[in-house]
């Protein structure tokens, strides 16, 4: 079995309104 890592922070800033890096989520999805 393999093990993968998901790492979740930027969709939950993007979420969140109230996390610390949600206007830099925001911008750098705006980006993609």
């Amino acid at each position: 079995m393999t093990t993968i890592f998901v790492d979740t922070s930027a969709l939950i800033a993007l979420e969140n309104k109230k996390d610390s890096f949600h206007q830099q989520a925001i911008e750098i999805r705006n980006q993609l």
